[in-house]
């Protein structure tokens, strides 16, 4: 009897040196950089006065903890309201199915209130254009009082990607081919595939009628191509055939009342709300705006959950968030959808079964310069330039019993779902012709049972042939399916990198817009796998005006596994890798 196991087997906690090290290792050296006073990266107390001065989220005037300001250069000050560079980036998540199948998706955006807690009897009202924005001004927003207090506010955007892909083994060509003697249809291997789809299409509104209380919603649709991502019960042919008419629902509602409000007066701030809401634990990336992505979108695995116990990243429950000093925290109590996969259960890996327990997820991020707003939860991936910004932060999400294996009688063995994470962000200006620089660190360790494992494809076209087909061809699929699919996350642990650079000015006329090269990398260390699991990601932003109009382009490579016999023992080992192009045009209002 074939034995299906791995010789590597993953213990909680016991994770691997080299990926820890790695971590530490470029947190010690950003430390490093901030207590420094090489290439002007320190921050004085005069960058602050400066900034609390015309900041929308006031960061009180206080000496840094550093011994001698005097050999710090300090930010140029920026001297009125009107030039805030205030935000309203929305954000998406990312809806996916497993293996051959996709839909990812899901956004929202960093947040801008016409006026909260007050700070518009100082400030005024101020704009709200995106990180490198320049026109945005207040965008739609209708102001309902003088004060800029009571106000309605709509945001719509779209994402458009075209795709060239290069195809996993195994993959079959979507063109009909005929049929054979007996009436099967006929196939044919297909290498590549080339395909345009919309991958986010949103519209998002929130409002306040009091400082005290806010209601938001958000709806919108997600990868819609020619063969997938339609309505419920589409396909065949006619109005409703695959890919058609996909289905628009809500992302997001939720209703919060201020329980502390901010002030300058006191240093905690309380929020709590309840909802389907995106209050994430775990990391930044848990709760990534969309509309303020380096890359060409999220790793996906910053989302553990993904479309499994959430709907698109998001679960329903009660939150509390604010502030405390420096410090910005966000819990939540949920209880996330029960998605039963017990019909699936096994003795070689654990599977989601039924659960009826609550989750609960936090995040807490000390934030060393820059305040960011936490008035709505969706963190940007670069700012361009806008903030100097550097965070440390962890998280965690846990639910009891959520996750199913077969025990050595066949009986159900209940096992908890536990994941945490530690990251790292920095941001900031380089220079005085506008370039900028951006690098972001998580470090995710996943225990959601005995060899949990999932694959993931985002907007995948391809479909894996028949195994007759493939046999009579010679050809051996991946253990991820056809088309773009990959392994996506399990009980383990992944560190994940990003690092960007926007260009200064004289290198691309202003006039232009902006130039940011990005790079990204992804090292996974999974039960389920015998080997590491590495995925490099590099590209180019064309930054037409900030995060509200851009194209970005983006070559990722990702790994190739097998399923190998090694006497009776299976094996799952990475053997080559496959790559795709993708283009993105952006479009936020």
């Amino acid at each position: 009897m074939v034995e299906m196991r791995s010789d590597r087997p993953w213990v909680p906690m016991e994770c691997s040196h080299k990926s820890i090290h790695y971590f530490l290792m470029i947190v010690l050296a950003l430390f490093a950089g901030v207590a420094s006073d090489a290439n002007g990266w320190d921050l004085g107390c005069d960058a602050f006065e400066d900034r609390s001065a015309s900041n929308r989220d006031v960061r009180f005037p206080r000496p840094l903890p550093i011994p001698d300001p005097g050999w710090m250069r300090s930010l140029p000050s920026i001297d009125d309201a009107d030039n805030l560079p205030e935000i309203s980036t929305i954000d998406q998540i990312s809806h996916l199915t497993e293996v051959v199948e996709n839909q990812s998706s899901d956004l929202l955006l960093e947040d801008w209130s016409p006026c909260r807690s007050g700070f518009c009897d100082r400030f005024g009202p101020g704009p709200s254009a995106a990180p490198g924005g320049s026109n945005y001004g207040r965008g739609m927003t209708i102001l309902l009082d003088d004060e800029g207090k009571k106000y309605i506010r709509f945001l719509t955007w779209n994402k458009v990607w075209t795709i060239f892909t290069e195809n996993n083994p195994g993959t079959v060509s979507n063109q009909s081919q005929g049929f054979d003697a007996g009436g099967a249809p006929l196939e044919k291997l297909d290498g590549s595939s080339l395909d345009i789809g919309l991958r986010r299409a949103r519209i998002l509104t929130y409002s306040q009628l009091t400082e005290k209380y806010l209601i938001l919603l958000h709806m919108g649709i997600n990868n819609q191509t020619f063969t997938g991502g339609g309505g419920s019960g589409t396909g065949g042919i006619g109005g409703y055939g695959a890919g058609k008419k996909p289905q628009v629902f809500i992302h997001d509602v939720w209703n919060e009342y201020s329980v502390i409000p901010r002030s300058e007066d006191r240093a905690l701030s309380l929020d709590v709300g309840a909802g389907l809401h995106y209050w994430n634990g775990v990391s930044r990336k848990a709760s990534s705006s969309t509309l303020g992505y380096m890359t060409l979108d999220a790793p996906i695995f910053n989302w553990p959950n993904i479309e499994f116990s959430d709907q698109f990243a998001r679960q329903l429950g009660w939150y509390a968030k604010g502030r405390y000093h420096d410090l910005d925290y966000r819990v939540s109590i949920n209880h996330p959808f029960n998605v039963d996969a017990s019909g699936s259960l096994n003795s070689d890996r654990a599977v989601n079964i039924g659960s009826d327990t609550l989750a609960y997820a936090g995040y807490f991020e000390w934030q060393f310069w820059d305040e960011e707003s936490n008035l709505l939860p969706y963190k940007t991936s670069t700012w361009l330039g806008d903030r100097s910004v550097f965070n440390l932060g962890a998280g965690f999400y846990f639910q009891p019993n959520a996750s199913g294996i077969l025990d050595n009688e066949g009986q159900l063995e209940k096992q908890h779902q536990l994941v945490l994470g530690f990251d790292c962000y920095l941001d900031k200006p380089v220079g005085e012709y506008g370039a900028a620089m951006t690098f972001y660190g998580v470090y995710y360790v996943f225990d959601y049972g005995d060899n949990y494992f999932r694959n993931i494809g985002i907007m995948n076209t391809g479909r894996l042939g028949s195994s007759d087909f493939l046999a009579s061809q010679g050809v051996e699929p991946t253990i991820s399916g056809g088309g773009n699919a990959q392994p996506l996350l399990g009980t383990g642990e992944i560190l994940y990198l990003e690092a960007g650079y926007v260009l200064p000015s004289w290198v691309f006329a202003d006039r232009h817009g902006k130039l940011q090269p990005f790079a990204a990398f992804t090292h996974k260390n999974l039960a389920y796998l015998d080997d590491p699991a590495f995925n490099w990601d590099m590209g180019l932003n064309y930054l037409i005006d900030g995060h509200r109009a851009k194209l970005t382009f983006q070559y990722s490579l990702r790994p190739q596994f097998f399923e190998r016999t090694d006497g009776d023992i299976v094996r799952r080992v990475s053997d080559g890798s496959a790559g795709q192009f993708i283009i993105q045009t952006q479009i936020a209002l």
